[in-house]
């Protein structure tokens, strides 16, 4: 029954467009165009994260064509078990985060259509997030623990200046910087 409505609920994503709290992914990691794990890829998926954990929240599903909605399913993206993809995307979500983010983030498998996609549920944070995604900072020559604040805007994540990224946060977070 649970999976069944998680099933139709993902069908009715697919339906919309992208927005401020939708996202469709092809890949987690493996680039389309030349079949290798790309940083880019990952960083796209935990900015995306971010900015949901800054906003209202959102879904993220990797296995569809952002352009065309259509299910291409995650198989050609270095898939091997449910469990395994599932973890990969977890542990990287949990890395890039100083916050708690486990009981923000719900990262399923669901088959739709008969191909599995990965759905991520993001809940919004109950603090400001930061992502700090050591791999992309080091390609970027960046310090691994640089950290950026992601906003979702529209269709997109969107990082904040300094003074942008405060105004969000007394938004989101009214009392945040008066704490004790």
């Amino acid at each position: 029954e649970e999976q069944k409505k998680e099933i139709k609920y993902i069908s009715r994503l697919i339906q919309y467009p992208e927005g401020s709290n939708i996202e469709f992914k092809q890949t987690f990691s493996r680039c389309i165009f030349q079949k290798e794990h790309k940083i880019a890829l990952v960083h796209t998926v935990l900015k995306n994260v971010c900015g949901f954990l800054n906003t209202r929240g959102g879904d993220l599903v990797i296995g569809v064509n952002d352009k065309t909605r259509e299910i291409v399913g995650i198989d050609f993206d270095f898939y091997t078990t449910d469990e395994e993809y599932i973890r990969k995307v977890s542990t990287a979500i949990s890395n890039a985060f100083k916050i708690q983010t486990q009981h923000l983030v719900n990262t399923k498998i669901v088959t739709v259509d008969n191909k599995k996609v990965c759905w991520i549920n993001v809940q919004p944070g109950d603090e400001p997030a930061y992502l700090a995604h050591k791999d992309w900072n080091t390609s970027k020559n960046l310090p691994p623990d640089n950290e950026v604040y992601f906003e979702r805007q529209n269709d997109e994540a969107v990082p904040l200046q300094i003074s942008e990224a405060i105004k969000s946060i007394n938004r989101n977070w009214p009392n945040f910087f008066n704490k004790d």
